[in-house]
């Protein structure tokens, strides 16, 4: 191999001019078997970076096209499988607390690479009995498996009212009062964890009034009046 083909593969490598000039003056068996180490880390690195886009991307596109087709504000039945979720408490404490809680779970997303779409958020049942509708109490990111961490927490299969409505995000009485109404009606007990996904973001429309979420709360008990 000459010296231009020499140059030739180590650009393919991605080094520049000045990487590539000191190691030549530099070049050993030893150095050019380190080089390669770091060389095929960096590419490992790069294909999980792509791997984790094009997961965010397949996610994306099936976030809208769900939300694109969905009946808004008409709950109905839906079953589950269980799913496992990166979860973040912030019910305790102030809004600083809560501030400094979701920064360290976005920073906790980085961490897992197997997190899915954007951050979730939990509501009570009993919270909105009272009144309170924009009081989450949890945030959390879907993962693709299961993951060793006290933080990982598991959504459990079954049955669940679902949602899609139109509106803000932390903004939860007409999604509460619909939901409700349809259990009512049915002779449904609800679960005391409401999940809110946001479907449709800044990423894709303008305003935050077009926004469209989905809600879920899990059927704790059979439907009597189906």
């Amino acid at each position: 191999m000459d010296m231009f083909e020499v140059i030739r593969a180590l650009q393919k490598l991605g080094m520049s001019l000045g990487e590539i000039k000191e190691y030549m003056e530099n070049r050993s068996p030893e150095r050019f078997m380190s080089m390669m180490d770091g060389k095929k880390r960096q590419i490992d690195e790069e294909i999980r970076r792509l791997k984790n886009m094009k997961r965010f991307i397949l996610h994306e596109e099936e976030s809208v096209q769900l939300a694109m087709k969905a009946a808004l504000d008409e709950p109905r039945l839906v079953e589950r499988d269980r799913e496992y979720l990166l979860v973040s408490d912030i019910s305790a404490g102030s809004e600083r607390k809560a501030a400094v809680e979701i920064a360290e779970h976005v920073r906790m997303q980085e961490k897992y690479h197997d997190t899915v779409g954007a951050v979730g958020y939990v509501y009570l049942g009993e919270d909105m009995d009272r009144g309170i509708y924009d009081r989450y109490v949890k945030v959390y990111t879907r993962l693709d498996k299961k993951t060793a961490s006290r933080r990982v927490q598991s959504r459990p299969e079954g049955v669940y009212v679902e949602l899609y409505s139109r509106g803000h995000l932390w903004d939860m009485e007409k999604p509460y009062r619909l939901i409700s109404a349809f259990a009512g009606e049915r002779g449904i007990r609800l679960g005391q964890m409401w999940y809110e996904d946001l479907m449709l973001d800044e990423l894709t429309v303008k305003e935050y009034e077009q926004y469209i979420v989905k809600v879920m709360v899990p059927v704790e008990s059979k439907v009597i009046n189906p």
